[in-house]
């Protein structure tokens, strides 16, 4: 064999300890980053799937109050429906206890000439990011049931 491909004394094949450590400790810190970026996403996919449930929640009570006269709506006073679950149900077993929305409806007189009234929605719930809640209006007028 020529010099050039001939190994130098002393020498082994394999990994030094030092080569070892660095290689542990990189898949380690690998590990770890990945870890803790599935558990990012994790958490962002839970509150954005409540926000979503949130904003049905609160969509599906303005078009269910469209269905109403102009006389039923504006006899109605406003009303709360605690710890529903994600359509809207009382959500009852072990599994809910304080862990679904909360919907309060307000009601607010609006112009009499005009036969108008505005209704708030408010959805509140918590989740991992702490206590939410959205707000969805609308002025509902004679003209919106025509």
């Amino acid at each position: 064999m020529s010099e050039i491909l001939k190994r130098p004394r002393g020498f082994k094949e394999g990994f030094t300890l030092i080569e070892s450590i660095v290689a542990v400790l990189l898949i380690t810190f690998g590990c770890f980053a990945a870890a803790t970026m599935q558990m990012a996403v994790l958490k962002i996919k839970v509150m954005s799937d409540n926000l979503t449930v949130a904003t049905f929640l609160a969509e599906s009570e303005l078009e269910k109050l469209k269905t109403l006269s102009m006389n039923e709506l504006s006899s109605l006073n406003a009303y709360e429906s605690r710890n529903l679950d994600k359509l809207g149900l009382p959500c009852l077993g072990q599994g809910c206890s304080g862990q679904g929305f909360n919907r309060k409806v307000t009601f607010f007189a609006g112009n009499p000439t005009a036969f108008s009234c505005h209704v708030e929605v408010v959805v509140s719930w918590r989740d991992v990011g702490g206590p939410h809640e959205i707000l969805r209006e609308a002025i509902m007028t004679a003209s919106t049931y025509s």
